[in-house]
């Protein structure tokens, strides 16, 4: 079915990239710290060696790397002209998609949070995975969940692209087992669509098809079948730890606004946990990344057991960090890595991130109280929640949360009025 996309919407993804390509612009010669280095030596590898040097990270995002590395000039600015286009894809998908299950006014208001939010404006210039991973999420969530019919083949590309996103943060991959639900379920009412056992079969033949390839690759060079990375246990370690992180007290604080908390309560272990896991390697093969997941995990659930409510509260403090007013925009502002931006620019990244923040969590709060309880907000509501758990377990940054917020900006759709789509 065809949908006429309106000239008001087409302003919105014009004006959304236009404001991307300007912080490109201003950020090109910014330095790149932490993760981002990370992600260019992978791209880098992959680039020499047609292979990564282990499951350290899912391939997706060093794979886009090396492509503009492979086309030349400076890699940066290729792929973060890359996230700016794919985020302007996702907002028009955004649209198609919503409108067939609310209407224009609710699929212009989600797609214009998503092309105006100014966070989701200043990640594009940030190589982490953000920016790729929530668009990869909007192309799967409106194909898997059409207002209408659901056919066979769009069935499979729903569960190709969970897989693909899965190979770009692996956080979904825990549930890939529920994720047929999406294509089980009619999105307006409780009942299962056609052919069930067929769609489930199908979807997760889709999520093994970009799958099976990494699956081979880790066999290769990691000797095991990972199916996605090897930061889970390490990731579990940071946030449930007795170690007390380095960059917790050493490093800057957000001055606020509010309270102020650590820029990097959960970093500068690295190293320690590094020697100390490897010390305690017995095997009789070289120690890898692998190992030092293993053995991270294992140190985490013994200090979990040893006090759960220690752990429950941990949990509400990972929270706090994860939704504290601050973001990496502010952390990049106090670093000094966007230079001197003068009073006027550093007010406006602090104060309206900050207040584009609470109006973006107040409208998605707003959405779920007034969204219809059918399978499509329960599953979407179902994804916040497990977001949420994900940070409650492992560790919160103000990152974590924007997965969150896509799912409040996707239910805004539901704001303007509560109409439902038709099923064929």
């Amino acid at each position: 079915m065809t949908c006429h996309v309106p000239r008001i919407i087409w302003c919105f993804l014009a004006v959304g990239l236009a404001l991307r390509l300007l912080v490109i612009q201003w950020t090109a010669g910014i330095e790149l710290i932490l993760d981002e280095v990370n992600y260019v030596d992978y791209g880098q590898h992959l680039l020499k060696n047609g292979l990564l040097p282990d499951a350290f990270r899912p391939p997706l995002y060093p794979s886009l790397i090396a492509l503009s590395q492979w086309l030349g000039g400076p890699f940066a600015t290729p792929v973060r002209i890359a996230q700016a286009i794919l985020a302007t894809g996702a907002g028009w998908v955004l649209y198609r998609w919503l409108r067939g299950h609310v209407g224009h006014k609710g699929a212009a208001l989600s797609s214009a949070l998503w092309c105006f939010y100014p966070v989701l404006i200043g990640y594009t210039h940030l190589l982490w995975t953000e920016t790729v991973f929530l668009s990869m999420i909007v192309f799967f969530l409106a194909t898997a969940l059409p207002a209408g019919s659901l056919s066979l083949g769009r069935t499979f590309a729903a569960g190709f692209l969970f897989g693909l996103t899965s190979l770009t943060r692996s956080v979904l991959t825990p549930v890939f087992w529920l994720a047929p639900l999406f294509v089980l379920l009619k999105p307006t009412r409780f009942s299962w669509r056609s052919k069930p056992s067929l769609r489930a079969a199908i979807f997760l033949a889709g999520f093994a098809a970009p799958i099976a390839p990494w699956v081979a690759h880790n066999i290769a060079v990691e000797g095991r079948p990972i199916l996605t990375e090897t930061t889970h246990g390490y990731n579990l370690w940071k946030g449930n730890t007795p170690w007390e992180h380095p960059f917790a007290t050493e490093a800057p604080q957000y001055p606020g606004p509010l309270v102020s908390i650590p820029m990097f309560p959960y970093e500068g272990s690295g190293p320690r946990i590094t020697e100390h896991c490897e010390g305690k390697h017995t095997l009789d093969v070289p120690f890898t990344r692998w190992h030092l997941s293993q053995c991270a995990r294992t140190m985490a659930v013994d200090y979990i057991v040893s006090d759960p409510m220690a752990f429950v509260q941990r949990g509400f403090t990972k929270l706090g960090h994860a939704f504290h007013p601050s973001n990496l925009l502010h952390r990049h502002l106090h670093l000094n890595l966007y230079g001197e931006t003068g009073p006027a620019w550093s007010a406006f990244i602090i104060w309206g991130t900050t207040l584009s923040y609470g109006i973006v969590a107040l409208i998605g709060l707003m959405a779920v109280i007034r969204a219809p309880r059918t399978p499509f907000t329960g599953l979407l509501v179902g994804v916040g929640v497990y977001q949420a758990a994900v940070i409650f377990i492992t560790f919160g940054n103000t990152r974590f949360r924007l997965l969150i917020l896509l799912v409040g900006i996707i239910l805004s759709a539901w704001l303007p009025h509560r109409t439902r789509g038709s099923e064929e």
